[in-house]
């Protein structure tokens, strides 16, 4: 009797990646995002953008997902975030490229 791979009932179930390539950097236009040690950042850094996302922020780690949505959207899903004074609070992260920190708190 031969046996044939059989596939898991959750690998019919994965939605497929939506990672079709580099992010675009907002600030300048003309870099992608790269990882960096602390964040996202700039592949232009070197000629002067500053653009930058912490990969910590707001009392939250952000994940890829997150990031992609950033950019692509402008905006994150809502979750739970820490404000400056470090209570929870339920909001979403929107893009700010012209901020030191790339990104505003929105409470929802």
């Amino acid at each position: 009797a031969s046996r044939h791979p059989v596939a898991s009932p959750t690998a019919s179930r994965r939605k497929p990646s939506r990672a079709a390539g580099p992010l675009a950097c907002p600030r300048c236009k003309q870099g992608t995002l790269i990882d960096g040690q602390r964040g996202w950042g700039c592949s232009r850094w070197r000629e002067g953008c500053r653009f930058v996302i912490w990969f910590e922020t707001a009392g939250r780690r952000l994940t890829r997902a997150q990031l992609q949505a950033l950019i692509v959207s402008g905006k994150t899903r809502k979750a739970e975030f820490r404000d400056p004074r470090g209570k929870k609070i339920s909001a979403r992260l929107v893009l700010d490229p012209n901020s030191a920190t790339g990104v505003q708190l929105e409470s929802m």
